[in-house]
């Protein structure tokens, strides 16, 4: 064994040793020794994330088995459950969370045959530092409520193999998209529900927020610079861009400096609080980068679940928004390489006109969750047959 290899082998053991949560271990022992005393006394579900992210998606999925009349138990990592993500839910919706490590979930899972439902909100287990592959794989079996299991795939392309394997049933699947490429018909269920929100205003200085991870792989920072500039340009100087997201930020021009604010990673809290004071959101795809063109075949942008959730106007590629339903009714369209025209449009939108796009958001939000719930409903139905 060469010497690269034996330095990555023990700084990839070094790294789980650091990252080891023993406070999460503690409260895992606790959280086994509750579920093993669960007693049932109406239909209930248990939701699962195995992972430390996609915390936003399960306010939403709590509120729709709530309201189809379940009790709510959900099985968190620490990171998650210590996120705030919960903060806006309405108590009637709270679940009843377990704080569980990885061991303790497979623990559970194997007790779990008392619930209605098995609800996985994540196919893929992703630890960095670590496994990295399909979740029931990592488990070492399928786990099982009365009446089974469903689940939510991220990335469906993904999944195809496992499903032509028989390792998943096609028919317990979700996305957050729906997706019908003639062989495969995924029925879609959007989580955009994230709790109570205020009714915005448009500022007079406006407010510009765009969301996630800071690579041109998500986003497309390039096209973000020249249309700031196009605004100086025009003499537009009142605005600001939020920009929210771990990594490395691309350098920004001086005389850009101070209209762009990079405020790294923010708990979920800080999230909602600022994308409810901003006006509009910036997804910055771009349907000709290779990296953005995943969101446009089987996986599902996370702009569009809080687009929708606050009802905040976003600028979208006309690609994109087609695919999203998005169009100028409820959003800002712009075709190719014309970010810059769209944000000229924003700063010069009449309050009256921003409303109605509000208002038709508030639509759409409205809309989506109803379907979702509707195929919630169906496939439950589907599955106790």
């Amino acid at each position: 064994m060469n010497l690269t290899k034996i330095v990555a082998g023990f700084n990839r053991r070094l790294m789980r040793v650091v990252s080891f949560n023993y406070l999460e271990i503690f409260n895992t022992i606790n959280s086994c020794y509750q579920f093993r005393k669960l007693k049932f006394s109406k239909k209930t579900v248990l939701i699962v994330e195995q992972n430390e992210f996609h915390a936003e998606i399960l306010p939403g999925y709590c509120a729709y088995f709530k309201e189809l009349g379940y009790d709510v138990i959900i099985c968190l990592r620490r990171k998650n459950s210590q996120s705030s993500v919960f903060c806006r839910l309405d108590e009637k919706y709270l679940p009843h969370i377990f704080e569980l490590n990885l061991w303790g979930m497979k623990y559970c899972l194997k007790y779990a045959q008392g619930f209605d439902i098995i609800f996985i909100t994540s196919t893929i287990l992703a630890q960095k530092n670590g496994y990295f592959g399909l979740f029931f794989d990592y488990l070492g079996f399928t786990p099982q409520g009365k009446q089974g299991y469903l689940v939510v795939e991220h990335n469906f392309p993904s999944l195809v193999d496992a499903i032509q394997k028989k390792r998943i049933d096609e028919n317990r699947v979700f996305l957050l998209s729906a997706y019908n490429d003639g062989q495969y018909n995924i029925p879609m269920l959007n989580p955009n529900y994230f709790g109570k929100i205020n009714i915005r205003k448009l500022n007079e200085h406006k407010i510009f927020v765009t969301v996630g991870t800071i690579t041109n792989h998500n986003r497309s920072f390039s096209q973000l610079l020249s249309a700031v500039e196009a605004l100086l340009q025009e003499k537009h100087e009142n605005f600001q861009i939020m920009v929210v997201g771990k990594g490395n930020p691309e350098k920004i021009p001086d005389k850009l400096n101070k209209y762009i604010k990079f405020l790294g990673f923010l708990d979920f809290k800080e999230l909602y609080d600022l994308i409810e004071e901003a006006d509009f959101f910036l997804p910055l795809l771009d349907p000709e980068n290779s990296g953005h063109q995943r969101y446009l075949d089987g996986e599902t942008t996370g702009s569009r679940q809080l687009i929708m959730g606050f009802q905040i106007i976003p600028l979208i590629n006309s690609v994109f928004g087609n695919a999203y339903q998005f169009n100028q009714n409820n959003a800002i369209i712009y075709e190719k390489d014309q970010l810059d025209k769209a944000m000229l449009s924003a700063m010069t939108i009449s309050a009256e006109d921003y409303q109605l796009k509000c208002r038709n958001l508030e639509l759409l939000a409205n809309a989506v969750r109803a379907e979702s719930m509707t195929n919630l409903g169906n496939k439950i139905a589907q599955i106790s047959i």
